[in-house]
């Protein structure tokens, strides 16, 4: 069996944290500018706003979820009937 090449683990870590880091940038940039454009919208009392080639929609939606926790409440038996399980691999770097 080969030796694991640890300095190759520690370049890929430090690259997976590095990329972390760039998507939480990013994800904190995309959310401010989507703040800003409800803003505007709220501001202008505005539902629907068309500029240059794109439509910006910003309405209430409503929709329906299955409530699943007080139905594993209500119906304790019922619910463990149906559930299944799954195994899977995580990977978790700290």
């Amino acid at each position: 069996m080969d030796k694991i090449n640890m300095d190759a683990v520690l370049e890929d870590i430090l690259a997976v944290k590095s990329l972390e880091q760039d998507i939480r940038a990013v994800k904190e940039a995309q959310d401010a500018a989507k703040a800003r454009i409800k803003d505007t919208m709220t501001q202008f009392g505005l539902e629907e706003l068309t500029v240059d080639v794109f439509t910006v929609r910003y309405r209430d939606v409503t929709t329906s979820r299955f409530d699943s926790k007080r139905f594993s409440q209500q119906h304790k038996a019922l619910y463990e009937d149906y559930l299944t399980s799954s195994t899977s691999k995580k990977l978790t770097i700290s």
